[in-house]
């Protein structure tokens, strides 16, 4: 997604600024509440922790109400080079990147709300979700951004994500358990992981047409790629902290309400 991202952001800064805002204003707000609580797992590799008490929600302006569970997540799918420029840092728009994240997880994942979302309108909540932070001054109002954020999230490379991703959700325990349960989680992760190996390469050794060997010599390496991260995340939790404390640190925490009763954004 990050070429994809680039593409977009270089072609929409070119625009005269009128497709913008004509996407601007044909957009409906919805209304975000709760807590956004994200931890630092690995560099580009967060873990999204739902509050229990004041978990994030976002209603959507024909009233759907999507609540994300835990889940790893990266913010924006924004290249490097252009954190720099205003609105396209990866947590620009935080709480936007969040739900948008949920919904393809939840899809992938036939989680509750999964498969009532198709991929168009993936990108439509997304701009409803982006519209209510700028309206509400959460973040600094800025047409183009809007419109080049919902370019990038529905373009083919988005949809084969959609079509292909595949269900990757923290447990419980990762997500809230100690140290100790975390690790024994993670090892239990990574030992399913190894197993979806086997099977898909026994698949794949039997499979005589291409296209499918190839799909599922793809499929191999995803799941020894999450093994692997798997037990680098187990690793770091041996060797970093206590087996009574909470297996991750929170990196920041953002309270929406507060933000929407606040000063304007700057």
């Amino acid at each position: 997604m990050k070429r994809v991202f680039a593409t977009i952001i270089i072609s929409g800064l070119m625009l005269t600024g009128c497709s913008a805002h004509r996407a601007y204003e044909d957009t409906r707000p919805g209304k975000f509440e709760g807590e956004v609580d994200i931890r630092w797992l690995k560099p580009d590799r967060f873990l999204y922790v739902p509050s229990r008490v004041n978990p994030l929600r976002f209603t959507t302006a024909d009233g759907r109400v999507f609540e994300p569970k835990p889940m790893y997540t990266d913010g924006g799918s924004v290249p490097r080079l252009f954190w720099s420029v205003p609105g396209y840092s990866p947590w620009g728009i935080g709480p936007a990147y969040i739900i948008h994240d949920w919904l393809f997880m939840a899809h992938h994942c036939n989680a509750p709300n999964g498969q009532t979302v198709e991929f168009a309108e993936s990108a439509q909540i997304m701009g409803e979700a982006i519209k209510s932070l700028m309206e509400k001054s959460v973040v600094p109002k800025d047409e183009t951004v809007f419109f080049n954020v919902v370019q990038a999230v529905k373009t083919p490379m988005a949809k084969r994500i959609w079509d292909k991703g595949a269900c990757d959700l923290p447990s419980e325990a990762v997500a809230y358990g100690t140290a100790a349960e975390a690790l024994q989680a993670l090892r239990n992760e990574a030992d399913l992981m190894d197993r979806q190996t086997s099977a898909v390469n026994s698949e794949r050794q039997a499979a005589s047409d291409p296209a499918l060997r190839w799909d599922l010599e793809k499929a191999a390496e995803h799941f020894r790629r999450r093994a692997d991260q798997t037990r680098r995340a187990a690793s770091a939790i041996a060797a970093a902290s206590d087996s009574g404390q909470p297996a991750t640190q929170t990196l920041f925490t953002i309270n929406v309400g507060d933000l929407l009763s606040g000063a304007p954004a700057e």
